[in-house]
């Protein structure tokens, strides 16, 4: 039984298509980084190790076995890294946490829509990859309005925040517009 499950992993992996190993090892790697980043210099060093190990593992498990819960699993573990030892909620750090994690729930996601032998055709990967970006701008730009208003020292401003606000409800709307033109397959 245990073989015949054992061989049946080991004939799927041998089929895996290449890009699909990339995509899975950019997904862990995001994981990597996003652990390193919540840790920096506030874990003592066996502790770390032990923790990135049970972050990296929990990936790999996510990756391979992507159309499951298991990436909520990594997400919960890194967040928790991050929750003990941030320090500061609007750190650089904080951003860089949030867009690894991004990646890797982005990656997963990609990865679980196709099958185990397929190669994800390019224009899938462009449009994956301008939503990406349009997301990581957004995120960059809320830290900036967030740090611009941890910043100021008066009791508030609402001309700022007004404009901030609009800034998020127009990248939203554009973000919507863009998804909903983008169609996979052909168009009718």
């Amino acid at each position: 039984m245990i073989e015949e499950f054992l061989q049946l992993r080991l004939d799927q992996a041998l089929a895996t298509s290449r890009q699909r190993w990339v995509l899975g090892g950019v997904a862990v790697l995001a994981v990597v980084v996003a652990s390193v980043l919540a840790m920096a210099g506030r874990v003592p060093a066996q502790g770390a190790t032990i923790m990135l190990t049970i972050s990296v593992a929990a990936a790999i498990v996510a990756v391979s076995a992507s159309g499951t819960h298991i990436g909520v699993i990594v997400v919960a573990i890194v967040i928790l890294q991050w929750v003990g030892y941030a320090d500061a909620e609007t750190s650089l750090r904080t951003v860089g946490v949030a867009l690894c994690l991004y990646l890797f729930h982005a990656l997963t996601a990609l990865i679980a829509s196709t099958p185990h032998t397929a190669d994800i055709a390019p224009v899938v990967l462009r449009r994956w990859a301008a939503r990406s970006v349009l997301v990581t701008a957004t995120t960059v730009a809320v830290w900036g309005l967030v740090v611009a208003f941890e910043q100021r020292s008066d009791a508030g401003s609402e001309v700022v925040t007004v404009v901030g606000l609009a800034v998020i409800a127009g990248g939203l709307v554009m973000v919507r517009r863009a998804s909903a033109n983008w169609r996979v397959g052909p168009r009718r």
